[in-house]
């Protein structure tokens, strides 16, 4: 695995962690991530619109595999997935909620993040079919 890679998965590990506890913890916590210049409603909504159905997708393409009768190929694959649905999902929302730079740059670094993970995806894959 590149160092690219590497600290891609170290940051995505360090955020969705500290992420997921305070929202375990307090959820009214982070209402607003700064800088975003959204209100409360406006976060809520984009939430709504991105990151639960990032999820719900997520599910259901693993429901999916599993009546297809695939495996994913390494351990790189289910969070491409998340990341993906979370880019497809960002990208809807585009057409439902107003534009910012932020958006886009937050757009940007998730969709560079899927596709560096499908990258590393594909190279452990080929590293793994060729011990075989």
């Amino acid at each position: 695995m590149d160092l690219t890679t590497k600290v891609i998965l170290i940051v995505l590990f360090m955020f969705f962690a500290t992420l997921s506890l305070i929202f375990i913890l307090n959820p009214n916590l982070v209402s607003v991530f700064p800088g975003v210049g959204f209100t409360k409603e406006m976060m809520y909504e984009w939430r709504l619109r991105t990151i639960i159905p990032a999820l719900y997708f997520t599910i259901c393409y693993f429901i999916y595999r599993f009546f297809a009768g695939r495996n994913p190929t390494t351990t790189l694959w289910p969070i491409y997935i998340v990341i993906t649905s979370f880019v497809i999902t960002q990208f809807i929302a585009f057409f439902s909620m107003g534009i910012t730079i932020l958006q886009i740059f937050c757009f940007l670094i998730s969709l560079g993040t899927a596709f560096n993970l499908r990258m590393a995806d594909l190279k452990r894959s080929r590293q793994i079919i060729g011990r075989f």
